[in-house]
Parts: C-alpha cells; sequence; structure tokens
C-alpha cells in the first residue's frame, strides 16, 4: 500500500494497510484513529511540544528539511531561528503554505551537555515489510505504556516513530541504554533499516535529529500520523505551569489537565455576560435563568464554574455568602435533572442507564438537545464538532472524539457523514426514540 498523502481531507491511511495486521491485543490501538497533528494538539501546544524536544540547544542549533528533486533535502538551520522555524513547519502541518514552501522541523536528540529529554525507536520498514514495522511499534508501546514517561506513536509514511519524553533532561547514555532493552524485550534488532535508537550515544555534539510528532515528511509529501498519546500533563505543564496560570485573570477557568479546551469558549462567555448580576435583588432570578441555559449546553462541571463566576464578578454588593449562591446551584440543577429524566423515552432510558460516567451523562443531555433542535428544523441528522464539544464538556479533543466512539457503541449515535476539514463537522443521527415515546409515570 501507498504511504499516506497529504491532501485536503487529511487522509489517515497508514503504512502497512488495516490496522487489524497488528497482534489482536493492541485494542487500544486498533480501534484508534489516526490523525494529523492539528486534529490532536492546538496550534500552542504542538509549537509547546516541539520547543520542549529542541532540548534547549542554541536558537539555530536544529535541522530543516525540504522536498528536493522528488526526495528530501536535510540541512542545518543557519540564519533561521528556531521559533520560526516551528511556526513554518505548524502552517505546513495545517496547509497554510505553498507547496514549494513546505517545510519540517527536526531537533536533535541531544545537547552539547550530553542531555535530553527525549527518546525515540524508529522502526523502518525500507525493504517493504511494513507490517513488521508496524507490529514492533505497537509491541514497544506496550512495553512503555505503564510507566511514568509521555509516549506519542506515530506513522511516518514508511514506518513508525515511538516517542518517550520526560519531564526533565536525562543522560544520552540513560536513553540509550533503556531504549535498547525495550528493543531487546520486543524482539528488534538495532541496526539501520529496522530499528533505530535515539539518541544513540555516538559522542556526536548534538546527536542525530527526529522529525518533531506529526510533522511533513519531505521523503513521501505526507503528514505523519498520530494513532496514540498522552501528551496532556506534560504540555499543561509547559504552558501553564502549577502556580502560574497564562493570563492570571482567567486562573478559575483552567483545567490543567486539558488547558486549551476548559476555558470559556464563546456560548459560555455570552452566558456569562448575559446572566451577569447588575443589579441588587436579582442574583436568585439570574442563577435561574443561568442554569436553566447552561442545563442543555454545557457539562455539569463547566456551568458550576459559571455559576461561582457570576457571583465573583457581580457588580452589586450580595447578601447571599458564596457557598449558598453554589448550593442553591446544586439544588436547581438537581431539580432540572429530575425533569428532564422524566421526559426522556423508555428506549433513552435505558441508554442512559449504560452510562458510567458523569461527563458521558452531560454528553447524552447535551446531545440529545441538538437532536431535538434538529428536529424542530426537520432534519433526521447533525453536526458534532469535535472542539465545540470539547470545550462544552472541560475535556480534550481525544477525549471527545473517544466518547464519541463510545456512544456509537452503546448504539446512542450513528455516523451519517464524515467531517470535511475547514468545511464541515461530522454529522451523526440520535438512534434511541425521537421523544415521542413517553415513560409512563
Amino acid at each position: 500500500m501507498k504511504p499516506p498523502v497529504m491532501s485536503q481531507n487529511r487522509t489517515v491511511t497508514v503504512p502497512g494497510g488495516v490496522l487489524s495486521s497488528s497482534p489482536p491485543d493492541d485494542l487500544t490501538l486498533l480501534t484508534t484513529q489516526a490523525r494529523t497533528a492539528d486534529l490532536v494538539w492546538p496550534r500552542s501546544e504542538w509549537e509547546a511540544l516541539a520547543r520542549f524536544l529542541h532540548n534547549d540547544n542554541a536558537t539555530t542549533q536544529f535541522v530543516m528539511a525540504k522536498r528536493k528533486d522528488g526526495g528530501a533535502d536535510y540541512f542545518r538551520a543557519r540564519r533561521v531561528t528556531v521559533k520560526r522555524a516551528i511556526s513554518w513547519a505548524w502552517r505546513t502541518i495545517t496547509d497554510e503554505v505553498a507547496h514549494d514552501k513546505r517545510t519540517t522541523f527536526v531537533p536533535y536528540s541531544q545537547n552539547p551537555q550530553a542531555l535530553s529529554r527525549w527518546g525515540c525507536l524508529d522502526f523502518d520498514a525500507h525493504d517493504g515489510d511494513h507490517r513488521r514495522a508496524q507490529t514492533l511499534a505497537f509491541a514497544a508501546w506496550q512495553f512503555l505504556l505503564n510507566g511514568d514517561l509521555t509516549i506519542i506513536v506515530e506513522a511516518t509514511g514508511g514506518g513508525w516513530h515511538v516517542w518517550v519524553i520526560a519531564k526533565e533532561f536525562r543522560p544520552v547514555r540513560d536513553w540509550t541504554l533503556f531504549l535498547r532493552r525495550v528493543a531487546k524485550a520486543i524482539d528488534a534488532p538495532v541496526r539501520p533499516g529496522l530499528c533505530e535508537v535515539f539518541p544513540d550515544d555516538t559522542g556526536a555534539r548534538h546527536g542525530k535529529g527526529v522529525r518533531a510528532p506529526g510533522s511533513w515528511n519531505p521523503s513521501t509529501d505526507s503528514l505523519n500520523l498520530i494513532l496514540y498519546e498522552n501528551s496532556q500533563n506534560l504540555l499543561s505543564s509547559l504552558i501553564c505551569p502549577i502556580g502560574k496560570p497564562a493570563n492570571p485573570s482567567e486562573e478559575r477557568f483552567t483545567n490543567r489537565k486539558s488547558n486549551d479546551f476548559s476555558r470559556y469558549t464563546g456560548l459560555e462567555q455570552s452566558l456569562k455576560k448575559e446572566h451577569a448580576i447588575t443589579e441588587k435583588g436579582t442574583r436568585h432570578q439570574r442563577l435561574l435563568t443561568l442554569v436553566g441555559q447552561a442545563f442543555h449546553k454545557i457539562s455539569q462541571k463547566q456551568a458550576l464554574k459559571l455559576g461561582e463566576a457570576q457571583y465573583e464578578d457581580a457588580t452589586v454588593k450580595l447578601r447571599a455568602s458564596l457557598s449558598e449562591h453554589l448550593e442553591e446551584f446544586s439544588e436547581m440543577w438537581l431539580d432540572l435533572s429530575k425533569k428532564w429524566t422524566r421526559e426522556l423515552s423508555e428506549t433513552e432510558s435505558a441508554k442512559f442507564a449504560v452510562l458510567k460516567t458523569e461527563t458521558e451523562r452531560d454528553a447524552f443531555r447535551i446531545i440529545r438537545n441538538f437532536h431535538r433542535m434538529a428536529l424542530d428544523r426537520g432534519d433526521t441528522d447533525f453536526p458534532i464538532a469535535l472542539y465545540d464539544q470539547a470545550s462544552r464538556l472541560g475535556i480534550s479533543p481525544p477525549g471527545a472524539s473517544k466518547l464519541l466512539g463510545r456512544f456509537c457503541a452503546y448504539g446512542i449515535l450513528r455516523r451519517t457523514a464524515y467531517a470535511v476539514i475547514h468545511r464541515s463537522a461530522t454529522r451523526y443521527a440520535w438512534l434511541p426514540s425521537n421523544g415521542i415515546e413517553r415513560k409512563k409515570p
């Protein structure tokens, strides 16, 4: 099978064909959709990750690559700063540059002090055996998964990279020994064309480089595709270190586990502004209307933050305390929940009962509201934008993607149309009863 080709619809074909050719116990990877970097991380997170992988080398100590004469041309940066190179690499990923201007960012695997924050196992398929490369990559992922390191698994167009990232610098020798032990444990001989280890402890000043995760591969003119990553804890510490929020005025809106998707969106900002307490004697009513509108639009966790912000941003003095305000919020939310539950059909009640987490139950309520609005318009399906859904629930886009996948598996949703980049979101149909069938009192 040909390597993935970068196109407007961001193909997710991976080397070796279907993922079912891999070991059957790799269920997480088997059921995961490979995605381009811009569908995994927002720009701020990807650029922070790339700067972190730069290993604190000098501002021009890295490698860039472009396509030349049908192949890859790698060259050392001379006058381009690392910040600019990373920005160009991101714009290449998002297809914002002309074809002949595409470039990629390649950080060195160590610094002059023989230290590095990361290691990488490169499983190649130069002989055309993509299944072998994929199987070894999945085996390495399984071996590393239960540790405390950040792991990223990506398809590179001709093979696989398994990144292993620490929050602190570690000696290059330690990285090399560790990754060679991993290779030995999964029966992967370390030699060019089969399995390479980065850093390689050759004594070179900067070692060899590896294209940043999800980067453009000039050899194949395609994007690396991310199959697995658990980078949120690392990225939240890079973008918003504990005790040092990026914007102090937004500190209470920050969830450090999924930083970019827990701050208030335009929807939540409009709710906050619309229900602001600006007159005496209106606190209770303002809270009531806030809860009434937020109930069908965002999660209870996000709505509670709005309730707290509503109290703290009041422009008049309030007689009730914040704890009393939030206690009223909880009572109002509970009353609405009881009323909403009684409105569910028998089929909807059965589906709702199998949900295990509060996030799933919040999503059920929000998506059901999408369905009812679609019915009012005479539509049989409706769009769900991944980033919008993540914001409403206060989770990351990968988390929202997995949740929608579970809803399809539960028989709650059925995908009716795939997303088109920059044009339309994925569309779904609501499978339980549309609400005409009512539960008996």
